[in-house]
């Protein structure tokens, strides 16, 4: 192995730390950076230096880190120190002990609408795509019915505490004045900084569906129901398709093939023309994976 960068030891260790020498824990780089005083790019850089040293894991597309085993052992050889097992998880009152990764997404969930709530202009249920009762704003998300409130978010009745609950509370904070422009169709490299995320959007938003086509043929109607969706523009190749709303100004045109005699079964995702203007590149690409598993849960046990 060769040299790591100063920024990259640094984060080597402030990971190690937080993690307790645990490789299931999730962190965001993003975080991870700016407790050590780096900017967000900056910090996706010394995260994917990381990452192709292979000491560091990417859990999810939106700098979702853990650190790996062997990230564990370098962070040993260069002093770090874990907060130890009995650390790493918080007590909140006489409750249940949370988990790490939970408990982060939680945070930055409730950070980020403690901000959306300091600054609510009158048009924000238009910038939103939502309707608004008092302080609560309700819009459908990832195929569920969403309400935002101070208190929280919840989804379908549940209190959405994950990944989700992120990324919606990161919609609200970045969805602009501007309506969903659908076309041109953009695919995810075409996508603003998109290339440190490419090869794993294919792999965790498009490949999982190309063997279950015929059972997303099959309930093309239910899922289209699901996601407030409709057919896909006129223009679109395929055997069939749809457009689908993961959130209110955010459209996926998914294009399907099936496999004949000559090629396999594939699966094309598409961006509406200006989703970047309501979400940044990272956060988009994971809005494509969510997408895909609720697809993938729509259709599960139904193909005849």
């Amino acid at each position: 192995m060769g040299d790591i960068s100063e920024d990259g030891i640094r984060f080597l260790q402030e990971l190690y730390h937080r993690c307790g020498g645990d490789p299931a824990d999730t962190f965001s780089m993003f975080e991870i950076g700016q407790a050590l005083g780096l900017e967000r790019e900056t910090a996706g850089a010394v995260g994917e230096e990381l990452i192709g040293w292979g000491l560091v894991e990417v859990r999810t597309l939106s700098g979702g880190v853990a650190i790996a085993e062997s990230g564990i052992e370098k962070a040993r050889q260069l002093g770090g120190q874990s907060t130890g097992p009995d650390d790493r998880r918080m007590r909140l009152g006489a409750g249940p002990v949370l988990d790490t990764e939970k408990s982060n997404y939680q945070k930055i969930a409730r950070n980020n609408l403690r901000r959306f709530y300091e600054d609510l202009d009158a048009d924000v249920a238009a910038r939103l795509g939502a309707e608004r009762k008092s302080d609560e704003f309700f819009f459908r998300a990832f195929g569920g019915r969403c309400c935002i409130s101070p208190a929280g978010i919840v989804l379908d009745g549940q209190s959405e505490t994950g990944v989700l609950g992120v990324l919606i509370s990161m919609y609200v904070l970045h969805a602009s004045h501007a309506p969903c422009i659908i076309e041109p169709l953009k695919s995810f490299k075409e996508l603003p900084d998109s290339m440190p995320y490419t090869a794993a959007f294919a792999a965790r938003t498009q490949q999982p569906i190309v063997a279950r086509v015929e059972a997303v043929g099959q309930n093309t109607r239910r899922i289209i129901d699901a996601f407030s969706g409709k057919n896909p523009p006129a223009a679109t190749a395929g055997d069939f398709g749809f457009l689908l709303y993961p959130l209110p100004k955010i459209a996926l045109c998914y294009v399907f093939y099936r496999a004949d005699e000559d090629f396999p079964a594939s699966v094309t995702c598409l961006y509406s023309a200006n989703a970047d203007a309501h979400l940044p590149t990272d956060a988009l690409a994971d809005v494509g994976e969510y997408t895909s598993r609720e697809i993938l849960r729509l259709v599960a046990g139904t193909e005849i």
